[in-house]
């Protein structure tokens, strides 16, 4: 299942299934790192995708600490956790175009 979900991920976005693979497992670790109900969802729905999460928070260097993922889901942290998250995609090699198509096929 989660390969089928990359897949259509690519397909959205023009990204190859690598980049898509890396690009959902950072917004799905942000999405968690600000406590959002939908990573919660989709790591129910999708086995491996917890997983991703959390690898490609390590490869980033994403919060992993009790106290700052606290701080992580206050206004102010969470406004950092997605300028970061941001700042990830990019250095993944995302551009601004396929960012946009990014979110939009996560959410279908």
């Amino acid at each position: 299942m989660l390969k089928d979900f990359i897949k259509h991920i690519a397909s959205e976005t023009g990204l190859t299934q690598k980049n898509s693979r890396v690009a959902l497992g950072i917004v799905l670790n942000a999405a968690e790192r600000q406590g959002s109900q939908f990573s919660e969802e989709l790591y129910r729905k999708l086995p491996g995708a917890r997983t991703l999460s959390a690898t490609i928070g390590a490869d980033v260097g994403a919060a992993t600490g009790v106290i700052a993922r606290l701080i992580e889901k206050t206004p102010g942290g969470r406004s950092l956790v997605a300028a970061n998250m941001l700042r990830d995609l990019q250095k993944a090699g995302l551009g601004h175009d396929q960012i946009g198509k990014l979110l939009p096929a996560i959410g279908d």
